[in-house]
This record gives structure tokens, sequence and C-alpha cells, in this order.
């Protein structure tokens, strides 16, 4: 994007802040299809296939030849992990996620994940996209047993133990972009755990974001007035790991508006003038009873038993207000597995996770 910028307008940022939030425009449409982008990508996501499958192994020798010439750059090294990546890639059945696989790294890490004690999670990179799929030691070979999931460029990768269940929660952090209704960028904390013969996302949360909206997008307000909207999240996490999985979440949230009116160009960061700031401290707890990272609990309405999951009020979006009109809600988990938003004056928060 360019920086070109017209004439500097005439309106206050006094009135800026008025035309973002006091007056009758509703930009809730715009930022509900904001994130709704984003979401989409992050939330609705297809869970790893049950396994073993007949056939779809790996041989102990072919994966101590890689590590064994892991370090080098010979023909042997390259003809090993290329015939590792294509026998996870059909295994997984993720044959169209890469164009051309040499372009994909390989990484194994030796690790209990699924009750195992020498689960082997590969880990596949490429062309902006990742593969992450384990398997398991039969006493003969390595077999596929399941899918975590496919990403987009992922950044790092780590395995949360759990002692008491002999296994591990594999944790990510994901960097997502779109210009799908807004110009997005975000880094998103992902876990998964091993249960009922499958990977089940447990935890999916927002660390660094930036958006940025044009109002004119709101066709009710005139070219000449329209400013660059920017919502900003800034994020510290920080795991550890006894006697269980915890993540402390320290963000720092920003609203600005862009100094000049134009809709061609995205102004750079300096082009906007702060309108809101907040300090937002999060927690979230492995849960070994509802099996998920959770803030707490409650009961809903009805009597029922709920695990808060997510505070949706405390969303970078809801420091424009009527974002958060509309979303005054946590995410919550019943006991039947279920995941439902549910506002937050029906929740009485029994308790806050230990």
């Amino acid at each position: 994007m360019g920086t070109h910028l017209p004439a500097r307008g005439a309106k206050s940022k006094a009135v800026y802040k008025l035309r973002l939030c006091g007056n009758k425009l509703d930009l809730r449409y715009i930022l509900l299809l904001a994130a709704a982008v984003i979401l989409a990508v992050s939330i609705f996501r297809l869970p790893g296939r049950p396994g073993p499958k007949a056939g779809e192994s790996l041989a102990y020798g072919l994966i101590q030849q890689f590590k064994t010439t892991k370090g080098s750059t010979d023909a042997q090294n390259a003809s090993i992990r290329l015939k590792i990546i294509k026998k996870i890639i059909h295994a997984s059945g993720e044959s169209a996620l890469f164009m051309d696989v040499k372009n994909v790294s390989l990484e194994i890490r030796l690790q209990n994940v699924a009750q195992k004690s020498n689960d082997a999670l590969f880990i596949l990179s490429g062309e902006g996209k990742s593969l992450v799929a384990l398997y398991v030691d039969s006493g003969k070979d390595y077999r596929y047993y399941g899918k975590v999931d496919t990403f987009m460029h992922l950044k790092d990768v780590q395995i949360m133990p759990l002692p008491a269940e002999r296994k591990g929660i594999v944790a990510v952090r994901e960097r997502i972009s779109s210009t799908d209704g807004s110009f997005e960028e975000g880094v998103f904390i992902r876990a998964y755990i091993w249960q009922d013969n499958e990977f089940h996302p447990v935890l999916n949360i927002m660390e660094n974001f930036r958006s940025y909206y044009n109002q004119l997008w709101d066709t009710k307000i005139k070219p000449e007035e329209s400013h660059w909207i920017l919502i900003r999240q800034k994020a510290i996490a920080k795991w550890s790991s006894a006697p269980s999985p915890v993540l402390q979440m320290a963000e720092q949230q920003t609203l600005a508006v862009s100094e000049k009116t134009q809709q061609v160009d995205l102004p750079p960061n300096d082009a906007f003038d702060v309108l809101q700031t907040r300090n937002i401290s999060n927690t979230y707890y492995w849960s070994d009873k509802w099996k998920h990272f959770i803030m707490g609990e409650g009961k809903d309405a009805n009597g029922q038993a709920i695990a808060i999951l997510e505070d949706i009020t405390l969303s970078p979006y809801a420091l424009q207000p009527r974002y958060l009109e509309a979303n005054n809600h946590y995410r919550v988990k019943y006991e039947d597995g279920s995941i439902r938003n549910v506002a937050k004056g029906s929740i009485e928060v029994v308790a806050p996770a230990p």
C-alpha cells in the first residue's frame, strides 16, 4: 500500500471521536465482517481424522537416517526428507496443500502427545503453509495417528506436558493475514489435545493483531469526511507448565483514527491519532474436568454448569462501543461439549479458574 495523503481535514480529534462513537452511523456490520474473516479461518477447522490406518507407516530406519543427516545438505538427506514428507502428506490426505514438496522443510519432535512413550510429531512447513501430524510407535514402526491441523505461516510449536495423563498439549502460534472486508493481520495462539481418536482444539486466542478499515465502507459517510480506523493489540504471552499448563496474557489494546480524510492509500501508523487505550491481563488455565483451557466456571440462566472460555468484551474490537453493545457475551462450554456465545448478564460466575 502507498502512503500518499491528501490535504488535512478540518475536523478536530474530538469530532473524529464523536463521528466514530457517538452518532447514528452503525459501524457494527463493518466490524463484524472484519472479525468474521479472521474467526472463520481461526475457529472453523476440521479436526484430524482418527488413526492409525493400515500401511500408513514410517520405518524406524528412515527416521533415524533423517535425524543422522539432518545437519547436512547432501543429496541423501534431501532424498530421505522428501520420502518422509510424501508419506505424511499422503497419510493425512493433504496432497493439495503444497505446490512443490521440494520447498517443504521437515522437523520431528519425539515426545508424549497421545499417551504413548515414543510419539513422533512431524512439522511440515513451506510456501507459507504448514501441516502438523502425529505418528505413534507401534513396536515395529511409526504409524500415522492423526492430523493436528494445517496452518498459515506457522511461527512455532511447543508441547505442554500433562504428566498425569502421559500425554501432551500441542500449542502453536500462527500468523494470519486478510484483505477481505478489512486489512487485517494477527498472530493467534492455538492448542490441541488428542482425545477420542482425534485432535480437538482447546484454546484459540488472539495475541498480536492489527485491523484497518475505512469509514467510507459505511455508505452513509461522505467521502470527504471518511477516515481510516486502526484497531491494534500488542500482547506478551507467558506459558507455565506446573502442575498443569497455564497461559498468562498481558495485552495493550488501541483504537485510533487517521488524521486525514482519504480512501485510496492506507496511512502509516504514525498518521493515526489514538482515541482510546486499555491494558488487560487474562489467564487461561488447563482444566482436566472440562478438557479445555478456561478462564473460570459458572452457571447459566437455567442453572447449568458452564466453563468460561473467553470474555468477548475483552476483544480489541470492543473498544468500538457499537461492537461492544452487540457482543456483550462470554464464550462458554457446556458439560455435553457444546460451545456457545451467551450473554454475560445471564451467567453467574461461581469461581475463577484455580
